[in-house]
């Protein structure tokens, strides 16, 4: 789309658009997971729409979290807080990939330009580097938690409650009545599934109980990120 529209692709039209895409792909990860036997920590499929009675509603949460969304402050999206898309100069209502975007889009994926029939990672190791070395240098509102979570868990704070209240301890005074038990687990939440994807930890599930291992990636990103 951008190839098409340089200057800007239209927000509403890259969320529809996108939403069907990703309906499509979700459908056939959904096969993959099912014929390969994934975990719920492997699942290709998850966050994916999928064809079904909710599928409408899926959709929108996709295109409002994966895409964009305009809201009260601006644009939203996960793509937006990792400064791959961005505004387009020419109006508030096209968007337009960043530099760093276009640079992510133009590495190959093991699911989309790969065998994905063999897929079994979300990410190549170049990709991944690009993505840790980008958070840590151009994105401290995702390295800020990434770091946070990690020293917590490496201090032996391991569990999910134990890493909110760890977080709790950032957030000043006259601030922390105003944050959720909720919002803060799922910002936890999405976090560690973001740095799961990117090697940083380890979820291990001993029955209904969870809890986090730093990886020797984790350890790295830690000590080495930074320019």
């Amino acid at each position: 789309m951008s190839l098409n529209d340089p200057v800007g692709i239209s927000l509403q039209d890259a969320s529809r658009r996108l939403a069907r895409e990703a309906t499509a792909l979700g459908d056939y990860l959904a096969v993959l997971d099912r014929d390969q036997g994934h975990t719920r920590d492997q699942k290709l499929a998850t966050a994916f729409p999928t064809t079904g009675t909710n599928t409408a509603k899926s959709q929108s949460r996709f295109a409002n979290q994966f895409v964009a969304a305009r809201g009260k402050m601006g644009l939203t999206g996960l793509p937006v807080d990792l400064l791959l898309i961005t505004q387009s100069s020419h109006s508030k209502d096209e968007l337009r990939l960043t530099e760093a975007g276009w640079a992510f889009a133009l590495m190959k994926n093991p699911i989309l330009d790969l065998d994905i029939d063999k897929a079994s990672a979300r990410f190549t190791d170049e990709e991944t580097e690009f993505l840790l070395s980008h958070v840590a240098n151009s994105v401290p509102t995702e390295d800020f938690p990434y770091r946070a979570i990690l020293e917590a868990v490496l201090s032996g704070t391991n569990t999910p409650g134990g890493i909110d209240s760890a977080l709790r301890d950032y957030i000043p005074d006259h601030e922390s009545g105003r944050l959720t038990t909720g919002f803060l687990a799922s910002q936890r939440s999405g976090a560690i599934s973001r740095m799961t994807d990117l090697g940083l930890v380890r979820r291990q599930r001993l029955g209904v109980r969870v809890i986090y291992e730093a990886t020797d990636a984790g350890h790295r990103y830690l000590n080495h990120y930074h320019n």
